[in-house]
């Protein structure tokens, strides 16, 4: 499976992501330290309790969303689910297209891709 844009702009990269889910795999090597911004998203991503997308993940960043109890695990994922989604988000792609132009897509992005180099998530 592989996932391709005909550019290689930061855009391009937020749209390739937009068609992945993360998810952290079974044997997750200790071998990198993280930093603190990458250990919230890979406690997002562990704890959420439903998979998440980059728009998800973005939205959760631009909102400054702290990865809270009340938002983790699969009891509270239909609060997590409402906070991401309101009457303006929840039209298809819409939150795909507001945060393609959010202000810190390109460091969610640039954390993503370096988990990734780090070998602490997978895509699927």
């Amino acid at each position: 499976m592989a996932e391709y844009e005909t550019a290689e702009t930061s855009v391009d990269e937020y749209r390739v992501l937009t068609r992945c889910i993360f998810c952290v795999p079974e044997f997750l090597p200790r071998r990198f330290s993280l930093t603190r911004t990458e250990r919230k998203l890979m406690r997002w991503i562990k704890k959420a309790g439903i998979h998440l997308s980059t728009a998800e993940l973005i939205f959760l960043e631009e909102n400054n969303v702290q990865p809270k109890f009340c938002m983790l695990y699969k009891r509270n994922r239909q609060a997590l689910t409402q906070r991401i989604y309101t009457t303006n988000t929840i039209t298809d792609t819409v939150l795909e297209n507001q945060m393609e132009y959010a202000a810190c897509r390109d460091r969610v992005v640039g954390l993503l891709l370096n988990l990734l180099k780090k070998k602490y998530l997978v895509v699927v």
